[in-house]
């Protein structure tokens, strides 16, 4: 939360880091969301005290310009990238408003979601690929400039956390109950990465995990993975190019290619750069 330290995905090469913590000009309380603009190798941090943007070269770790914004106050960390469009959360009473922004911090569109309630365990937000992602209940929706484009409906029926229920789930964790227990009778989203047509959606049920991978195009399913604990990383096996089965980890997917970690030993033929004594990073092909 005060030091955003930046690897190229591609090789694992460190780039770089960002460490201005203070209250001085050109420092930040709080990190809660950055973006990596790739053509000048610049970094935008935007201030959740004031309507502000820092924007920082990762090459000397200099402050090169102050941006300003519209006055959001929301603790959510904003989602998406330069590319796509920097999407800022501001819940109320009566719905959701999404302020999107570009590169330059410049306001471009907004979203309403009237009659949304954001829950603790129903409510997914985050990015995948290089696009923001929202999700309620058992709808996903990517996060264009003044489109809220569906991309799947993940048909769940009763298992669905909708918000009733959320509300429900919550006021009997607060009274003392286990929330593991309360929980397993529902599928939640624990994350989700897209790319190049195919999404891979990592869910809790019963007390277990599972990682689905989805052909968009047919809305099939390519492949799953189940877990018997729920600390055990999303992972699936692929070939390497000499053939070998590989278990590849902690996936992650931009720009139409995946990559994850993988554990040295299994590493003859991978084409890895190392990131630790242990595991490598591998980019691969679904």
């Amino acid at each position: 939360m005060s030091r955003l330290i930046l690897y190229g995905i591609k090789d694992g090469r460190y780039l770089g880091d960002i460490n201005h913590r203070g209250q001085g000009p050109g420092e930040y309380r709080v990190i809660l969301g950055a973006f990596v603009d790739e053509r000048d190798g610049s970094v935008l941090l935007p201030n959740f005290d004031n309507p502000s943007v820092y924007k920082y070269l990762l090459s000397t770790d200099s402050l090169e310009a102050t941006l300003q914004r519209d006055m959001v106050m929301s603790m959510i960390e904003p989602i998406g990238g330069v590319s796509t469009a920097i999407n800022v959360a501001a819940p109320s009473f009566d719905g959701l408003k999404i302020y999107q922004y570009d590169a330059n911090y410049d306001l471009i569109d907004s979203i309403k979601v009237d009659g949304f309630r954001g829950g603790n365990f129903n409510m997914l937000w985050k990015n995948a690929g290089t696009n923001g992602v929202f999700m309620i209940a058992d709808t996903l929706y990517t996060l264009m400039p003044g489109v809220l484009n569906q991309t799947a409906i993940l048909q769940r029926g009763d298992y669905a956390l909708t918000p009733e229920k959320d509300e429900e789930v919550t006021m009997k964790v607060m009274s003392g109950s286990d929330e593991m227990e309360l929980l397993k009778p529902y599928i939640l989203i624990r994350d989700i990465q897209y790319t190049d047509g195919k999404m891979l959606v990592t869910t809790m049920y019963d007390g277990n995990k599972y990682s689905d991978l989805y052909d968009m195009t047919t809305g099939g399913l390519l492949y799953r993975s189940q877990y018997d604990r729920l600390s055990i990383p999303s992972a699936i096996v692929v070939e390497d190019k000499g053939g070998k089965t590989i278990k590849v980890q902690s996936l992650f997917a931009k720009n139409g290619k995946w990559y994850g970690l993988v554990e040295d030993a299994a590493m003859e033929n991978a084409d890895s750069e190392m990131v630790d004594e242990n595991y490598s990073i591998v980019e691969f092909s679904i």
